[in-house]
């Protein structure tokens, strides 16, 4: 009996990995998948970018086949890099990477189907499909990324910043003076503000505080709540929801959003 060469059956192996992995997330962003199709029937309704004159059921075919396939692109591709850390990456850099890599893919989809659906109809360059699928794949990446894109995060110290002052130390009162920063909760236009020395009400925008948090690693984990990581003691999961154990027993929940981004940055 021949065996498969190591080398063969671990690429197969991660392969079947990396698709159960897609089922999975498949199931647990059902809310992206839905827009996606509404979008591949909306597009298809409207006859969009010259398949107006197609019948209905070809366009139908054509435009939810194309955006349920991108949606399965953009899992593949952002399991393939789920290695990468996220929190506080250039989310600029990060939408040209995706789309890029989802367009090129999606164009030749594209080119196909049309060839197959349109006949005589379809546009003849590939050029064209090149075009129109980047700049799907811009708009709804774009789309996907304000609904599930990781809140604002900050950076720890390094040797490049040294002891560089930490801006936000400046607006604690004189009681909290000193204190190591746990986290931040944001109460109507006030924040407050748990510490190794307790806790504290100042007024300010939470997105003001984080821009000022620069020099304490940590991450935006809700729209209401700042942490440091190294105040994370523990996690708590439940079917529904995550949240984080701090010091000074507090607790912070976790919007869906960033569950993913702190799993891939190595948080919890």
């Amino acid at each position: 009996m021949i065996s498969k060469p190591k080398n063969v059956s671990g690429s197969l192996r991660r392969f079947g990995k990396s698709i159960r992995e897609i089922g999975v997330q498949w199931r647990k962003n059902w809310r992206n998948h839905v827009i996606v199709g509404a979008i591949g029937i909306f597009l298809a309704l409207a006859g969009a970018f010259g398949t107006q004159s197609a019948p209905l059921i070809h366009r139908m075919i054509f435009w939810v086949s194309l955006m349920i396939a991108g949606s399965l692109c953009v899992g593949f591709i952002l399991i393939a890099t789920s290695k990468r850390p996220r929190i506080g990456q250039s989310r600029f850099v990060f939408w040209i990477f995706i789309t890029l890599l989802t367009a090129l893919p999606m164009s030749l989809l594209a080119w196909m189907l049309s060839s197959s659906l349109f006949g005589a109809n379809a546009p003849s360059t590939f050029g064209v499909y090149l075009w129109v699928s980047t700049l799907i794949s811009g708009l709804v990446i774009t789309l996907m990324m304000l609904l599930n894109t990781p809140g604002l995060a900050t950076e720890g110290l390094s040797e490049k910043t040294g002891t560089m002052a930490i801006r936000f130390m400046a607006r604690l009162p004189e009681n909290l003076e000193g204190a190591v920063i746990y986290s931040l909760k944001a109460e109507d236009h006030y924040l407050n503000i748990h510490t190794s020395k307790g806790s504290a009400l100042i007024l300010s925008r939470l997105s003001d505080a984080i821009s000022e948090l620069e020099g304490i690693e940590g991450a935006q984990v809700h729209r209401s709540w700042w942490v440091a990581r190294d105040a994370i003691t523990g996690v708590h999961r439940t079917r529904n929801a995550v949240s984080l154990e701090l010091k000074g027993d507090v607790i912070a929940p976790v919007s869906r959003s960033n569950v993913k981004a702190l799993q891939a940055s190595g948080w919890i």
